[in-house]
């Protein structure tokens, strides 16, 4: 080896070894929001995309806890991947606030941000392309219940039309404010509203809230379609309104967040299953 050689291979050497210390050297990306929220988002986005409600599409953020007026969503990513360096806050004009900011932020955040703004109590959001749930939103039989875990939908799911209101919107992407102001306001004080030829939104008081309904409408919509076709044109016996009143008012009773959390922990041992 020429002297030449060995000295481009010792400045080489040297190179990358101070780019290997600088890198460990150098600090971690700021994360953002509380810790243990965060942790949750990133796991609510993966136990909805486990049980089948997202996939490459989709997204849930949650409220700012410490500041009511912002809120956590991740960057654009696909909901299986997301990790907690890639969640963002960003306030109801849509505007990235802390976080990443030089990714791609999901085009629909405004369905987050102006539900979260016109509905204070609503403290987490998903919207999702929930496949048994579309059919709903483009046929004139309504979507009700037929088993107590979907009791939640009883009183009526409205079902918000883009069109109807944005007639030359390009699509039916909830893609600006005052589009999202428009969901915001068909979804009112319900849990749930289908989003015609497009998929759903649901909204809950808490990230467990928020997945546990999801959830649930992806298996009422299933059950429910089932339940009709099974009735070959027949009489499909929904949940009456009393029975929803009655199974709301016992879970009150009993403690409102068992099955939150109970469901939440096989959901998320699943996932971290899958993971081994």
């Amino acid at each position: 080896m020429s002297r030449l050689t060995f000295c481009t291979c010792i400045a080489e050497s040297v190179s990358a070894i101070t780019l290997a210390i600088s890198a460990m050297m150098a600090p971690a990306a700021a994360q953002v929001g509380p810790p243990p929220l965060v942790a949750d988002l990133v796991m609510a986005n993966h136990i909805l995309f486990d049980q089948g409600v997202v996939d490459g599409f989709g997204h849930v953020s949650v409220r700012n806890p410490a500041n009511p007026e912002r809120f956590f969503l991740s960057r654009a990513r696909a909901p299986s991947e997301i990790e907690a360096g890639d969640v963002m806050e960003f306030d109801f004009d849509g505007k990235p606030t802390g976080g990443p900011r030089d990714k791609p932020v999901y085009r629909e955040l405004f369905i987050h941000s102006e539900i979260f703004r016109a509905h204070p109590q609503i403290n987490a959001v998903v919207h999702s392309h929930s496949p048994a749930v579309i059919p709903f939103g483009v046929v004139e039989i309504p979507f009700r219940p037929v088993a107590q875990t979907g009791s939640f939908l009883c009183g009526g799911v409205p079902n918000f039309d883009l069109h109807d209101t944005f007639p030359d919107a390009a699509n039916l992407l909830v893609t600006s404010g005052d589009k999202g102001r428009a969901l915001a306001k068909t979804i009112g004080n319900r849990p749930v509203a289908l989003m015609r030829g497009h998929g759903n939104t649901v909204v809950g008081r808490s990230l467990k809230e928020v997945v546990f309904r999801a959830v649930f409408t992806e298996v009422a919509a299933k059950l429910t379609a089932q339940a009709i076709a099974l009735a070959g044109g027949g009489k499909v016996k929904y949940l009456s309104d009393k029975e929803c009143e009655l199974t709301t008012s016992a879970g009150q009773t009993s403690g409102s967040n068992e099955g939150l959390e109970r469901n939440w922990e096989t959901w998320a041992k699943q996932v971290e299953a899958k993971k081994r």
